[in-house]
């Protein structure tokens, strides 16, 4: 699975504000918006992401989130606010579930938050598999990087974010031709909303 650092090797970070980079798709020619490079200055903007990722969920169903990042690179703060724009999501405590590996949170669509962190590197876990295979439920993943490639679903998002300061940068990419089209209804209303394309 790709990582911020990785993408960043691949593609140019755009640090003008606002920054949004969108990159094609080089492994699969139909795609059009396969990664994409966003440069968050504050952790306004970060929540900002979560709650426009959270209204293309629910228009296009669940499709599962894996989120990658160091402690303290917002994975804990963009979730939260990707949740509390679901239907009850106001009444959902978010936090990370790092001691007891999942919340499930009151919304509607549920909402299934798992936490890896505790979770050996490449290390199996019967409950996290099962979660996995869930189709009904949005399932959001921290530490995802933890996870064995083995038991990644068929499509997915994978948010790797870092940070510089309060800065922050978000590297998303989509996983199979159904996160593919979530990515482009991103693409889109980032743009709309609050970013500017560079390319």
């Amino acid at each position: 699975m790709p990582s911020a650092l990785a993408l960043e090797k691949k593609i140019e970070f755009y640090t003008r504000e606002p920054s949004i980079l969108f990159c094609r798709n080089n492994r699969k020619k139909k795609s059009k918006f396969y990664n994409m490079l966003l440069h968050l200055q504050d952790e306004t903007r970060t929540r900002k992401l979560g709650s426009l990722l959270s209204g293309i969920l629910q228009g296009h169903g669940p499709c599962t989130v894996l989120f990658q990042g160091p402690l303290g690179s917002g994975k804990t703060s963009l979730i939260r606010a990707l949740v509390e724009q679901y239907p009850g999501g106001e009444q959902a405590e978010v936090n990370s579930p790092s001691f007891n590996l999942v919340n499930i949170y009151p919304t509607s669509p549920e909402i299934i938050h798992l936490d890896l962190y505790r979770i050996e590197p490449g290390g199996s876990d019967e409950l996290v598999e099962e979660y996995l295979g869930l189709q009904t439920s949005q399932i959001l993943v921290e530490w995802s990087e933890h996870l064995p490639e083995a038991v990644y679903p068929e499509h997915y998002l994978s948010v790797g974010l870092d940070y510089r300061g309060s800065a922050r940068k978000a590297a998303i990419t989509a996983h199979g031709e159904y996160a593919e089209q979530i990515l482009a209804g991103l693409r889109d209303r980032c743009r709309g909303t609050w970013c500017k394309d560079p390319v």
